[in-house]
């Protein structure tokens, strides 16, 4: 089979697993110190969709991949997809803040003539704002749900249940308080307790009542439809290249939904870490194109859940397929530490550096010789040197929003100039 020609392929790997959520949460100037995992995730979006924006020339192309993906063991799902499509497809899905999930499942049982038995039994089901929002999208999507739903909702008869238990509970508590009583001092403490115990249990009982409802689990059968859906609406497992233009577009129109814009999708992310079976997808995908330049940017902490120990031999079958690999290692804080800076090349592993990811990441990056136009260019930019004249790495090891945000930049500014040169 013929090899489509491109002049440029640029290839990103976004790691939003389970253990960078943790990293994405430190409290460090990756982004905005107060608004948690889900922006700092966004701070690496933007540095990519920087990158984008700047290699928009006809005829270059990119892929992106999420890895991370919660699997779904029962509809064969993969732990990646397709990143951009992903973020393409994610704003219809994005849960409204709370309590805006309930009151649209109200407006739709108000539609139906059921506000009143719905807004009663909502608050008796307790279910959260994203709970109410995936059963709102299910019921819109899957509108013969509707009906059997609303004509599910508890009748009058099921509520003095609720009365009875609520009134065992209240003769259980004033029991215990006459029992405490009758034990002398610290006895009443001793009823209190037992007290609260006794409305504990009628809490549970309530709960077990609403619990084996018919309307209660088609609810529930209802919100995992929804979650299906959401899959299947966002998660492609192919990965398919598209122009950078069209790619800095998604991303750009992805982040500016708002501060949280992964609100949409988390619960979809934030599993394991396939970064091995990624790093193999980009090397079946660099296969398919003759391509005058070929880059795989890495944004991870490298701890693979797959197969940690032959990350490194699967970057170097990377690279000895002419691809210049650029990893970026995410770390939650190196400015407070004696002589570190975010703006540093590598020509070896600091002796210091004991995590297995950070090492993965290191080893995977392409090395470089000094006389190299990209090393060349960053270090103008002041980014540093180590001592000796031997080759470095092509790997970041970065904390900050701007530092992510200038790696990326160079790496255009070096595509582009790169590609004039061919031209």
């Amino acid at each position: 089979m013929s090899r489509r020609h491109l002049r440029s392929l640029l290839g990103v790997l976004v790691d939003l697993s389970g253990s960078m959520r943790e990293t994405y949460a430190v409290d460090s100037d990756l982004s905005d110190r107060s608004s948690g995992a889900n922006s700092r995730a966004s701070a690496v979006l933007k540095g990519a969709q920087k990158l984008l924006a700047r290699t928009s020339s006809p005829n270059n192309q990119v892929f992106a991949q999420a890895i991370g993906i919660q699997p779904r063991p029962d509809i064969g799902m993969a732990e990646r997809c397709d990143l951009l499509y992903l973020l393409e497809h994610a704003p219809a899905w994005a849960c409204p803040p709370s309590p805006q999930g309930q009151e649209h499942l109200l407006e739709l049982a108000k539609e139906r003539g059921a506000f009143d038995k719905a807004k009663k039994w909502i608050a008796e089901c307790k279910f959260e704002n994203r709970e109410c929002w995936y059963l709102y999208r299910a019921l819109r999507l899957q509108e013969h749900r509707i009906q059997p739903l609303i004509d599910a909702l508890p009748s009058n008869t099921v509520e003095m249940a609720y009365d009875s238990a609520d009134t065992v509970g209240a003769g259980l508590g004033a029991l215990s308080i006459a029992v405490g009583s009758l034990l002398g001092p610290g006895g009443m403490v001793e009823g209190a307790f037992v007290g609260q115990k006794a409305m504990k249990v009628v809490d549970d009982m309530k709960a077990d009542a609403i619990q084996t409802q018919p309307a209660y689990k088609r609810a529930r059968e209802a919100i995992t439809a929804g979650m299906i859906l959401l899959r299947n609406d966002l998660v492609r497992l192919e990965t398919v290249p598209m122009s950078a233009a069209r790619a800095a577009e998604v991303l750009h129109q992805f982040l500016e939904g708002g501060s949280r814009p992964l609100d949409g999708v988390e619960d979809l992310i934030y599993g394991n870490t396939p970064l091995l079976h990624a790093l193999k997808d980009a090397r079946a995908l660099f296969a398919r194109y003759e391509c005058e330049n070929k880059i795989l940017l890495v944004f991870s902490d490298g701890l693979a859940t797959d197969g940690i120990e032959s990350i490194p031999s699967e970057g170097a079958a990377i690279r000895a397929e002419g691809v210049l690999i650029a990893s970026c290692f995410l770390c939650q804080d190196i400015i407070g530490v004696a002589g570190a800076t975010d703006k540093a090349f590598y020509s070896a592993p600091d002796p210091a550096w004991v995590d297995p990811g950070l090492l993965n990441l290191y080893e995977i990056s392409s090395p470089l010789e000094r006389s190299h136009a990209l090393v060349k260019l960053m270090a103008d930019e002041g980014w540093g040197l180590p001592p000796g004249d031997g080759p470095v790495r092509l790997f970041a090891r970065v904390s900050t929003q701007r530092a992510v945000d200038e790696f990326c930049a160079l790496l255009a500014k070096h595509n582009n100039e790169d590609l004039q040169h061919t031209a």
